[in-house]
């Protein structure tokens, strides 16, 4: 399974990847976690399970929409809270819960 965070210059995402990491070790999952800025996005998304979009990045819905929708892979934003307090449990709980809508 892999996730893909995207925020403006990929450093809040990399922060947020790193606790995610340490909460699916917690959980014995085996995970591949990336974060990346938001111009790149188009070249990593067609091999990502979901997508987390840093909630600053919300004007940019229509853009990541279309860059997900030929690959149908499922994304959202990260909720406030969470991005805020760099929870990682808390969004890994959202990606599990974005990839398994989708199955």
């Amino acid at each position: 399974m892999k996730i893909l965070l995207i925020c403006g210059v990929g450093a809040s995402s990399g922060f947020i990847a790193q606790a995610m990491r340490k909460a699916a070790k917690k959980r014995k999952m085996e995970v591949t976690i990336v974060a990346r800025s938001e111009s790149e996005l188009l070249d990593n998304v067609k091999d990502a399970d979901c997508l987390l979009v840093g909630p600053h990045l919300a004007y940019q819905e229509k853009l990541i929409k279309e860059s997900t929708s030929p690959y149908h892979i499922p994304y959202a934003f990260i909720d406030e809270t969470v991005y805020g307090c760099i929870d990682g449990e808390g969004a890994l709980d959202q990606a599990l819960e974005l990839i398994d809508k989708e199955k």
